[in-house]
């Protein structure tokens, strides 16, 4: 939410302000000039600008209060000081006090302008925004579907405001589980603006951005990369190539790069991004601690977990002076951290970092909050690592329970949850409970996202070995087959198989081994170990180099050593 701060309009109203008479002040007040006050809202709004949030607020609030005083809640200073304490908070993570305060705000505007005022629709807007940031998406829609109607008529469609009133009903749509929907409606955004615009127009640029993004997050990352990199290529011709838009498409293409296994690519535009932002904009630039953080969830890819971790320690102690302790990037960060921390071997530490991140999320932005429920599942995952699948299922049931009860039983995050909580059951000896839970969430994923989308492929991989566990080895071959055969043929050429299907490959070839069939096994395993080889360069992510030389040689145990190994290392955390 970025609503504008009207300075010049604050101060020049200001200049009259009469304060309240002695009888109306209790003996302990003392009269605060309009020069004092002046003062005070001007020194808030530089230091809202530098990113001093926490001198900020208390400075805001002050204002806000004498303002309620001296020209009562409606007036026009009042809510302006109102805009900056609720910007204020909103930078803090205190999204849940923003909102109380943006309702007010909203309110007060709709008494003194009508419903349809522009100056109400940018506060219904910034009320709807904030709602979507504590996860009650249900209350947040039916406000957006009024602004693009009322933004439509008053604005028409290619208009910035209506352009972003389309945009956050996309949003709630894909929250709500309704990615269809929000995807035609971003693609038909895009068709709209670039007819009326034209392809390069900022505006035009930015939705092919946001559809760009949306397909990313849904899994459809070739796609992602051609929008991402049309609008990469259009910012640097038009905005230059380190002005903030470009290095911002920048940062949103190496995302896909990455997703999409080019890992390599990823990571080298990360690098010249990031050189770009350090000498232009500092080291402790909002964008550039983001783009170091990319970065270092790059290396974590590539397997260079060590590297990661001191870029995210800057990244931590950069967000903790410039946002705060408690800001989402801060605790964003904090995770990413954790990430690390968990591939490097040391659990109790990730552990550790992750539950503070948990804690902060349930107190700031509600248990039901999207990014708690993520904080609780990462905690999950690390405790399941740590071989204490009772906790980790006392966390994870609470998560299903409450995806289910906002989201429904079909949206990926619920599925995603059930998922994770039947490979826990598997971790606990109880593979036959999980197997029916398997089969059910990888038929809805297959109907709802497809056979090749990465979420379809990790299900299946799980419930293969879910039956194995439960040793159905036939059953698990059969899936982990059909599985290897789509990955293989959604693979471009000479694209680095990800990791999704090198587990498959490994999973085949643990399996034919498992059915004493080892002259079938080694070619996956083969397989395996080359791309492993190509993708990591590091003997040691590859379980050994010398397996390689072992298949040659068809040394039955030392072949079956390295299977484990290999299969071992595919299904680490």
């Amino acid at each position: 939410m970025r609503t504008g701060l009207s300075l010049a309009v604050l101060i020049g109203l200001m200049a009259v302000v009469t304060p309240p008479p002695a009888s109306a002040r209790s003996a302990t007040d003392a009269p605060v000039s309009v020069a004092e006050t002046t003062r005070l809202y001007k020194e808030a709004l530089e230091d809202y600008k530098a990113g001093r949030f926490a001198v900020a607020e208390p400075k805001f609030r002050r204002v806000l209060e004498i303002m309620r005083q001296t020209k009562g809640p409606d007036h026009v200073d009042t809510m302006t000081a109102m805009t900056g304490l609720v910007r204020t908070l909103d930078e803090l993570g205190r999204t849940a006090e923003a909102e109380v305060l943006q309702r007010e705000l909203w309110k007060a505007r709709v008494r003194v302008s009508g419903p349809d005022d522009p100056s109400t629709l940018n506060a219904e807007s910034n009320l709807a925004v904030l709602l979507l940031q504590l996860g009650r998406t249900a209350e947040a829609e039916p406000m957006l579907r009024r602004l693009v109607e009322v933004r439509t008529r008053l604005s028409g469609p290619a208009h910035r405001d209506t352009l972003v009133a389309r945009n956050n009903l996309a949003s709630a749509l894909d929250d709500l589980g309704r990615t269809a929907e929000a995807l035609a409606l971003t693609t038909v955004l895009v068709e709209d603006i670039t007819r009326e615009l034209g392809p390069e127009h900022r505006n035009t640029l930015t939705a092919v951005n946001n559809l760009g993004l949306r397909l990313l997050a849904g899994g459809r990352a070739k796609e992602a990369e051609v929008l991402l990199r049309r609008n990469w290529e259009a910012q640097r011709r038009i905005a230059g190539e380190t002005g903030a838009v470009t290095l911002q498409a920048a940062g949103n293409l190496s995302v896909a790069l990455s997703a999409l296994g080019r890992r390599r690519e990823a990571e080298a535009l990360q690098r010249e991004t990031l050189a770009a932002l350090r000498r232009d904009r500092g080291e402790n630039h909002p964008q550039t601690l983001g783009m170091t953080g990319n970065l270092a969830v790059s290396l974590i890819e590539l397997g260079r977990p060590a590297e990661a971790e001191g870029l995210l320690r800057q990244v931590v102690a950069g967000l903790r002076a410039t946002r705060g302790a408690e800001h989402p990037d801060t605790l964003n960060a904090m995770n990413n951290l954790a990430g690390a921390l968990s591939k490097l071997g040391r659990r109790n530490e990730a552990e550790a970092l992750y539950r503070e991140v948990w804690v902060v999320r349930k107190r700031t932005r509600g248990e039901a909050h999207a990014d708690t429920l993520l904080s609780a599942t990462n905690l999950a995952d690390v405790l399941g690592d740590l071989r204490r699948p009772r906790e980790a299922m006392e966390i994870i049931s609470d998560v299903l329970a409450r995806r289910r009860a906002t989201l429904g039983d079909q949206h990926p995050d619920t599925l995603t949850a059930a998922e994770k909580g039947a490979m826990l059951l598997v971790q606990m000896n109880r593979a036959a409970e999980a197997v029916p839970v398997l089969r059910r969430t990888w038929a809805i994923r297959r109907a709802t996202q497809g056979d090749a989308h990465p979420a379809t492929q990790q299900v299946m991989n799980n419930l293969g070995v879910a039956l194995q566990v439960a040793g159905d080895d036939a059953a698990a071959l059969t899936l982990y087959a059909d599985g290897l055969a789509v990955a293989r043929a959604d693979l471009r050429a000479g694209e680095t198989p990800n990791r999704d299907l090198i587990n498959l490959y490994i999973n085949v070839a643990w399996t034919q081994s498992r059915l004493g069939r080892p002259d079938l096994a080694w070619p996956p395993y083969a397989e395996a170990t080359a791309a492993l080889l190509r993708r990591y360069s590091d003997r040691r992510a590859s379980g050994s180099a010398e397996s390689a030389l072992a298949i040659r040689r068809l040394d039955r145990g030392v072949f079956l050593d390295q299977v484990a190994v290999g299969w071992s290392w595919a299904h680490q955390p």
